[in-house]
């Protein structure tokens, strides 16, 4: 596969992370994540030189993918939060539930 094609892949990925997020379906936009992120292993760390259609179409593919990763991140932060916050109850709990009571120590 050609790399602007490599790089229009990567866009249409990402948008389906949006289109999950959008669902609020953390499941799959995890599961697309880890595909998306072995694409982006492949792909170059210096760009070779290549004609001018080529170059735009990988630069659109760019400008499409940071879109939605910006919103992405919008979407995903107030999830993020809450999980986090559920997190913390959940270690307030086990550290609770570890000490051990002044009945034991008698």
């Amino acid at each position: 596969m050609a790399l602007p094609d490599e790089y229009e892949k990567l866009a249409a990925l990402t948008l389906t992370m949006l289109d999950a997020a959008r669902h609020q379906d953390w499941d799959e936009l995890t599961a697309i994540g880890f595909t998306r992120d072995r694409l982006v292993a492949t792909l170059p760390a210096k760009l070779p030189p290549m004609p001018a259609n080529d170059s735009a179409r990988i630069a659109r593919s760019i400008k499409e993918t940071l879109a939605c990763h910006t919103e992405i991140a919008e979407r995903a932060g107030p999830w993020m939060e809450q999980t986090a916050r559920l997190l913390a109850a959940f270690e307030r709990a086990d550290a609770t539930q570890a000490a051990p009571s002044p009945a034991d120590s008698a």
